[in-house]
């Protein structure tokens, strides 16, 4: 259904809700950067969510001959988000508990930097919480809640993240956009490397 509304972009990918998106130069054929939609239901079911993923960016690096930057999207929360909301080391706002279902044991992470090509994951899932963090030189985003659906609108002011990606200077910005028109960034402006 999501693939059939004008100008949405869900190709076949695993079969099972995991695509990925080729992001390409302005020549249209020069493949710069992936996005990778990983399903994690609703909990992690591992190795096996990730397998696809690993096996499409082992294949990816073989046919083009190097290892292009990528993002993975998914709901469910890794194991580190609450590791580092724990002793505080992030930036942002955490005051929520985060679940990371079936990934009690911090796997998943494990297996999103083997094939070296993933410079930050985004997640969902505690929607009170709006903060970033760094492991492993993976920046790991944790969004709050959005749209017309879902808990906690009530503490706290619905919005959603806005990624920039600067082909030139291979950098991406994040910020939190709100429907008014206005943005927040709990630092500041940052561009992260990749």
């Amino acid at each position: 259904r999501i693939a059939a509304v004008p100008n949405a972009l869900a190709p076949a990918g695993n079969g099972r809700g995991s695509f990925r998106i080729e992001l390409r130069g302005l020549d249209g054929k020069t493949p710069l950067f992936d996005l990778f939609v990983l399903n994690s239901g609703l909990e992690w079911s591992l190795p096996a969510d990730l397998e696809w993923f690993v096996e499409e960016s082992t294949q990816l690096e073989n046919s083009r001959g190097e290892i292009l930057p990528a993002m993975a999207f998914f709901h469910i929360p890794l194991e580190q988000y609450e590791r580092k909301r724990l002793v505080g080391d992030f930036s942002g706002i955490g005051p929520e508990e985060i679940m990371n279902w079936g990934d009690e044991e911090g796997v998943a992470l494990e297996m999103l930097k083997e094939p070296g090509n993933i410079r930050a994951c985004f997640a969902g899932h505690n929607h009170r919480n709006d903060f970033y963090c760094e492991v492993d030189d993976i920046l790991l985003s944790l969004g709050r809640v959005t749209g017309y659906a879902g808990y906690e609108g009530d503490k706290i002011r619905k919005g959603a993240k806005l990624i920039t990606l600067d082909a030139r200077a291979n950098t991406f910005e994040l910020k939190t956009v709100f429907p008014e028109g206005d943005d927040w960034q709990p630092d500041g402006p940052i561009a992260w490397k990749w």
